[in-house]
């Protein structure tokens, strides 16, 4: 990459340059102010020999068209974009803060609480882009900035997909990110990877947030790879014993090698963290509207609890290990109802099967959340999934 040199007080564009704020691999990031507002800004100044090169040039271009849409509180707004010389250039909204990497690196691990609340709010941004046909493709620690009070915004889509537009910049069977925090399938083939890929980079960067850890750490890019194909990474709560198994539970599903076998969505992936099967409210859509018509409707629909077959059945494991057979009572798209011959404890994660699955992978996940004895046939246990159901899978439990 040839050498970039903006003085101070030079000017990109309309604004005069105040200091240098970061350094990535294909360009310089400045905290600028327009000259005539007095607004303060990031500018993402990019190599020269960027636009000798018509793929990483066009990239350039893209992340400004694939951002200035965007509207989210967890992300910063695209406000420009230009040519200074021959380097393109990206005027972003300004974010002061430690990104998540720094705030590592000065003070260790997070305590379990800060660091999911800081993943959430990523989770709910990431969300919102997939819904908008956007894979982010480099969700890591360094990508995460962090207000005092531990608000977080994502920051750089320099390498994000637009699934909705049919011209792809990254050639097929050629991988693209970064090592230690994308999913494995990223290395052989970016250009065909879901919003589960991005799942699987938001739970490597809890896995290092709560441990302090680099994840499936090498010093060879085929040894990450390699770790992670074969699941080969020490679980969060051994690294860090005083996180919940809720957490470490979440991590471990969301790092699963094979993107099939991991939670769906970053909507599944926060319901597994916390219990909860929607974002708070109040996340603005693409035209910024507050509040999606008919969403409280749809919520009181989905606790509607429909009782089920008797012959109907499942099996639940805990940890994978151990399955008990388990009768299903009432099913609704956000909760289960089973009766089981033993008690589980509140909290306690199942992992649920039923009835004419073909493999033994766990298809449902579920949190006990009210436990109540049954004269003669044993527990009651009502369980919220870590996702909504799909109408097709409420009813096949029906």
């Amino acid at each position: 990459m040839s050498k970039i040199t903006v003085p101070a007080c030079q000017t990109i564009g309309a604004y005069q340059v105040v200091e240098k704020i970061g350094r990535g691999a294909m360009g310089v990031v400045y905290k600028a102010r327009h000259r005539d507002t007095g607004e303060l800004v990031a500018i993402k100044l990019s190599s020269a020999t960027i636009n000798e090169h018509p793929v990483l040039a066009q990239r350039s271009r893209r992340e400004y068209g694939a951002t200035r849409l965007l509207n989210h509180p967890r992300l910063l707004r695209s406000l420009d974009h230009g040519m200074m010389n021959s380097s393109p250039y990206i005027v972003m909204e300004l974010a002061e803060g430690l990104n998540l990497a720094q705030r590592l690196k000065r003070g260790g691990k997070l305590a379990e609480a800060d660091a999911v609340h800081i993943i959430i709010q990523i989770a709910d941004a990431l969300h919102y882009v997939h819904k908008h046909g956007v894979i982010h493709r480099d969700i890591k620690p360094s990508n995460i900035v962090l207000a005092d009070n531990n608000d977080a915004k994502l920051i750089d889509f320099g390498l994000a997909k637009n699934t909705k537009v049919d011209v792809t910049l990254t050639p097929a069977r050629l991988g693209l990110g970064t090592p230690n925090f994308m999913a494995p399938e990223q290395f052989e083939d970016a250009s065909n990877v879901d919003r589960r890929a991005d799942v699987y980079s938001l739970a490597a960067t809890l896995y290092m947030a709560v441990t302090g850890k680099v994840p499936f750490e090498s010093p060879s890019t085929i040894g990450i790879l390699k770790k992670k194909l074969t699941d080969d990474i020490p679980p969060a709560v051994q690294l860090a014993p005083e996180l919940s198994k809720r957490i470490d539970f979440a991590i471990r599903m969301a790092l699963r090698p094979e993107p099939n076998h991991r939670p769906s969505s970053c909507l599944e992936f926060f319901s597994m963290l916390t219990g909860k099967n929607s974002f708070p409210p109040l996340t603005p859509d693409i035209q910024g509207n507050k509040v999606l018509a008919g969403e409280r409707t749809r919520e009181r629909r989905a606790t509607t609890r429909f009782p089920c077959n008797p012959e109907a059945g499942c099996y639940v494991g805990f940890d994978a290990e151990v399955k008990w057979a388990a009768k299903i009572v009432n099913v609704s798209p956000i909760g289960i109802g089973l009766i089981l011959p033993r008690r589980f404890e509140l909290g306690a994660q199942l992992q649920l099967f039923w009835k004419g699955q073909q493999d033994g992978t766990p298809t449902l996940f579920g949190g006990v959340r009210r436990v109540q004895a049954v004269a003669a046939q044993g527990w009651l246990l009502d369980c919220t999934f870590h996702r909504v159901l799909t109408n097709n899978e409420l009813q096949s439990l029906r």
